[in-house]
C-alpha cells in the first residue's frame, strides 16, 4: 500500500461534519460495512450536545482563525481551540503547551473572549437562519459562501486577513467576558441521565 497524499490539508469538525452531510445519501448504501458504520458513529459523535461543531458556521470559524493569528501558535494548537471552543483556563492550558512561559496572563483571557465572541456571531447567525422562511434548516447551510476555502491558512497570510477584523477585536476587548447566546435546541447544563446509564450498561 503506497500513501499518495499524506495529509493534504487539516480540517476541523465542523468541515468534516459539512462534508459528512454533503454525502449523497443514495450511495451510502454501496459503501462497505465498515465505512458505514465508520461514518454513521463520526456524524453521531459530531452531532453530539458535548461537542460545539453544531453550533458553529463557516462565519465564526472565519473569526476564530483569522483571530488567533494575534497569537504566535501552531496550526495544531489552532485546530485544537477550533474543535474545542474552550471558555476557561483550564482547558485552554490543556490545549496550548507551556502556556505560562509563551504567554502573558492577559492573552488567555484574549483567547478565551475571542472564542466566546464567535459563539455569540454563530448563535446570532443560526437564531437568524431559523427565523427565515427562505433559510435551510440544516446549520450547514450557512457556510456554502465559503465552500472550497482553507480555513487554516499560512501564518503570514492569517495574520494579513486577521487585521481587517481589528474592530470586531476592538469591541470584544472593550466588552469583556459579557456575551449571551441564543441556543435553543441545545442544553449544555442538562444530561439525560437514562442515556447514561445506557451508556454504562453497554460499556
Amino acid at each position: 500500500m503506497e500513501i499518495l497524499n499524506p495529509r493534504t490539508s487539516l480540517l476541523s469538525n465542523r468541515e468534516l461534519l459539512s462534508l459528512i452531510q454533503e454525502s449523497d445519501t443514495s450511495t451510502t448504501s454501496l459503501l462497505p460495512a465498515n465505512q458505514r458504520s465508520l461514518s454513521i458513529a463520526l456524524r453521531s459523535y459530531l452531532t453530539s450536545t458535548h461537542v460545539d461543531t453544531a453550533l458553529q458556521t463557516h462565519t465564526s470559524l472565519r473569526l476564530l482563525v483569522h483571530g488567533l493569528a494575534r497569537w504566535d501558535l501552531t496550526k495544531a494548537e489552532k485546530l485544537q481551540i477550533v474543535n474545542l471552543m474552550p471558555t476557561s483556563l483550564v482547558v485552554l492550558y490543556t490545549v496550548i503547551e507551556d502556556f505560562e512561559y509563551r504567554f502573558p496572563q492577559d492573552s488567555a483571557n484574549g483567547i478565551l473572549a475571542l472564542v466566546q465572541a464567535c459563539q455569540a456571531e454563530a448563535g446570532t447567525e443560526l437564531v437568524a437562519a431559523r427565523g427565515s422562511p427562505d433559510a435551510s434548516s440544516k446549520p450547514e447551510a450557512l457556510d456554502r459562501d465559503g465552500e472550497g476555502e482553507e480555513l487554516f491558512l499560512p501564518e503570514a497570510e492569517a495574520e494579513g486577513e486577521g487585521e481587517g477584523e481589528g474592530e470586531m477585536q476592538g469591541e470584544m476587548e472593550g466588552e469583556g467576558m459579557e456575551m449571551e447566546m441564543e441556543m435553543e435546541e441545545f442544553d449544555w447544563g442538562e444530561l439525560d441521565d437514562r442515556e447514561i446509564d445506557e451508556d454504562r450498561e453497554e460499556v
